[in-house]
């Protein structure tokens, strides 16, 4: 990762998932999921660390340069618990929920401004817009 400054200012978007009809993410499936989600919205990858439960589900965190994407999947349920905190403007959060949408019904999301702006530290306002 080059040495850049990115501003405090940031976009925490958390999400109920349901998994869409016909699609399969067992093991190891999410995690390469989240891995080209993020590559395809310009996020920073540092590391991740992931567990694939028994049953197949899984739990995994990303550490971005941006913040972090970290997921909880109860695959009985077809249910995935994620949150994505996302720092500065590289992010391209649409293109991330259009990917999502694509292979996820969004029960609910949650989107929260976050960190310092011109007039201080934002107070946390929760939206369903980006």
């Amino acid at each position: 990762m080059k040495n850049k400054h990115v501003p405090t200012e940031g976009t925490h978007v958390i999400l109920e998932l349901k998994v869409k009809e016909g699609k399969e993410f067992r093991g190891d499936r999410l995690k390469d999921f989240f891995y080209d989600l993020l590559k395809e919205s310009n996020a920073t990858i540092i590391d991740f660390k992931h567990f694939v439960f028994p049953n197949e589900a899984s739990s995994g965190v990303f550490l971005l340069g941006e913040s972090h994407l970290s997921w909880h999947y109860w695959i009985d349920e077809g249910y995935v618990s994620l949150d994505i905190y996302t720092c500065g403007n590289s992010f391209n959060h649409i293109k991330a929920l259009s990917i999502l949408k694509e292979n996820f019904i969004i029960d609910d999301i949650k989107i929260l401004k976050r960190g310092i702006n011109r007039r201080g530290v934002y107070k946390i306002n929760i939206s369903n817009e980006i």
